[in-house]
């Protein structure tokens, strides 16, 4: 029996086929969201026949947030695989599988974007609501990669870190190729990866205001616990766990989980799944 698990951010998709046969089977594609009008093509281009027979797909993705989203990814996938059965979520509840597995915890994801939940073992029970780059993503690589634009554009980057930055464009080409883009968004967190080649003052001073907010505006109000685990997703919090961990000692808060993809645990979870219904 052959499964697909699909872990799909705002910039990238992670497929693994699991074959109780052989080997899970991976690769990498552009990211997956309802809304985005390429959404077919990327499926298209997975060129999923190839793997058939597929019993079921597992598709947790960024945006999945309304049974209508979630119809219009599952309708997708039904044009290339119409004997499939597939199960579509939001990559939030990802998290928390891969994290929690079946306890509970509180958990967030901090990458493009960000999300945060209280997830009870089987569900998420309470959550903050994102609102998007427009209105929140606290803490995200949006957020990062924004204030980073914001000090070289009032020069408040020192010349290594404006070489770094700019890549030899000036500040008004930079800014330019930002108003011109088609998904400004994703550009703009782009930018987050730099701070990784500033010096450790520079980090702690772009990175650590923007960790205290997100932890006041999306986990103190989950109202977290002594003995709650934090469990936390993402590219930002893998790469910047060290300053995300100052800001959480901030609240005396503490996590001792932070992975870049949420998909070895959701391996882990779906073949427990699996083997526990065949019991």
């Amino acid at each position: 029996m052959k499964e697909m698990i699909i872990d799909s951010g705002g910039t990238s998709s992670e497929w693994i086929l699991i074959n109780r046969s052989s080997p899970p089977h991976s690769f990498v594609s552009a990211g997956m969201n309802p809304v985005r009008a390429d959404l077919d093509q990327v499926i298209s281009d997975a060129k999923l026949s190839q793997y058939e027979p597929i019993s079921k797909i597992y598709f947790y993705g960024a945006g999945c947030t309304t049974d209508t989203l979630c119809d219009i990814v599952r309708s997708a996938f039904k044009r290339e695989l119409p004997n499939t059965s597939i199960e579509v979520t939001t990559d939030l509840l990802a998290a928390c599988r891969s994290s929690c597995q079946n306890q509970g915890g509180i958990v967030s994801i901090i990458g493009t974007g960000s999300n945060t939940c209280r997830y009870d073992g089987q569900r998420i029970s309470d959550s903050i609501s994102s609102g998007g780059y427009l209105i929140g993503d606290e803490g995200s690589g949006f957020t990062i990669g924004q204030a980073i634009i914001r000090a070289l554009i009032r020069d408040r980057l020192s010349p290594q870190e404006l070489a770094l930055v700019t890549n030899n464009l000036t500040k008004q080409d930079l800014l330019n190729r930002i108003y011109q883009s088609s998904e400004p968004n994703t550009l703009i967190a782009s930018f987050a990866a730099c701070a990784r080649y500033f010096s450790s003052d520079k980090r702690s001073e772009i990175l650590l205001p923007i960790f205290t907010e997100f932890i006041q505006q999306r986990i103190l109000p989950l109202d977290p616990k002594s003995d709650d685990p934090l469990f936390f997703i993402g590219s930002i919090a893998f790469h910047y766990q060290k300053e995300l961990r100052e800001a959480l000692n901030l609240f005396n808060l503490h996590s001792n989980h932070m992975e870049k993809s949420p998909m070895p645990g959701l391996i882990d979870y779906h073949i427990r799944q699996n083997h526990n219904k065949a019991k």
